[in-house]
């Protein structure tokens, strides 16, 4: 961002500032769909420690709190300045109108790669991540879907449940019991083992499958109960209210709630190498009190596979998710991945990578992007 602020306000070539500033407009809207009341909440394929335990810490806190009033500033400061002493750039106002869309949910859904052509020339991909999000007024829950399964990770911060800046819920596979980023990763940020994880709206299913020299033998969840408004852990439950926004969080192996030393009401450890999480989100809008919410999630119809998962949904949809095969969903096969040509489906735009435009609509404003 800060770069393309500098080539926006100061490049000799029109043509260049049009396309730098065309750039920021890509990434802000990227941010506004992915980030909840100020807070960058989505998957990442690189994060620091500080920035996974609250999105107040997260190098992208200041710009949104300079261009949309939301989050707020922090030791970040290179991008925001940046872009506040520029001359000629100017955020679109429908942008600050996404990020801060109150009004029903959204279900995004993104494709990032990075085009690979073989010796024979033929097109491919080196990588690619599947991202979602499903942002509420209440909550968000956000995905990189399937990706790269059991092989060994690094800093990917692979899912996250965000009812508040603080109050953040995800599950890794530490290496050590350090929170430093130089031992990447850690006890927080990024996984030895990347899990399974599939989302399917407000719900979402991660399963992990450590190698057998795993010297730790556990995954955990971050769940500050500092953070929340309420909180209730029992009975392999996991609950907690911020405002009107519920989560519920259980484990195939169980989980300790830690209630001493350095990670004390931060953490559920559950042993075992093979396991399975399951993440129900919810609201007041759609299922009552908080005690209901809980009575609902404890009456659900859920079956432990031997890598996997089986739950009738708060929402009426049977969902089955193993370590290997489709996500199902009432019984029918689903996509969890974007058609190979498809960048970004959501209800404010439709663009495919071969297209050299990108058309961003909110309620009756427009945005019609360029990249040529």
């Amino acid at each position: 961002m800060s770069a393309l602020a500098h080539l926006a306000d100061l490049a000799t070539s029109e043509t260049l500032s049009e396309l730098a500033s065309v750039l920021m407009d890509k990434l802000l809207f990227g941010l506004a769909v992915n980030s909840f009341r100020g807070g960058d909440a989505g998957s990442k394929g690189a994060a620091d420690t500080a920035s996974v335990l609250s999105t107040r810490l997260a190098p992208t806190a200041g710009i949104l709190r300079m261009l949309w009033g939301l989050g707020n500033y922090n030791d970040h400061i290179t991008a925001t300045v940046s872009i506040a002493t520029n001359h000629k750039y100017q955020p679109p106002k429908l942008l600050s109108n996404i990020a801060a869309d109150p009004v029903g949910a959204i279900w995004n859904r993104e494709q990032h790669g990075r085009p690979n052509t073989s010796a024979t020339g033929e097109r491919g991909w080196a990588w690619v991540v599947n991202k979602t999000t499903y942002k509420t007024k209440d909550f968000m829950l956000a995905c990189a879907q399937d990706y790269h399964r059991g092989e060994l990770g690094h800093g990917e911060h692979i899912w996250q449940a965000t009812l508040g800046p603080d109050a953040v819920v995800f599950v890794n596979h530490p290496t050590n019991f350090r929170d430093d980023d130089a031992l990447l990763p850690n006890l927080w940020a990024g996984n030895g083992s990347l899990p399974r994880a599939t989302q399917w709206g407000d719900v979402l299913v991660v399963t992990y499958k450590l190698p057998p020299s795993d010297w730790l033998g556990f995954t955990h969840a971050y769940f500050p109960a500092s953070a929340f408004d309420q909180y209730v852990v029992e009975d392999n439950w996991a609950f907690a209210r911020k405002g009107e926004g519920y989560i519920a969080l259980t484990a195939s192996q169980g989980f300790k709630f830690i209630t001493h030393g350095q990670t004390a009401f931060r953490e559920l450890r559950s042993y075992g190498l093979s396991n399975t999480w399951l993440c129900q989100m919810g609201q007041k809008l759609l299922d009552g009190t908080f005690s209901d919410f809980q009575r609902k999630c404890r009456a659900l119809e859920l079956n432990w596979l031997a890598s996997g998962v089986q739950v009738n949904t708060l929402r009426g949809e049977r969902m089955r998710v193993e370590w290997e095969g489709p996500l199902m969903i009432n019984e029918v096969p689903q996509s969890v991945v974007l058609p190979e040509n498809c960048h970004i489906q959501n209800q404010y735009t439709t663009v495919l990578f071969s297209e050299m435009q990108m058309d961003i609509t909110f309620q009756e404003q427009q945005l019609r992007l360029k990249f040529l």
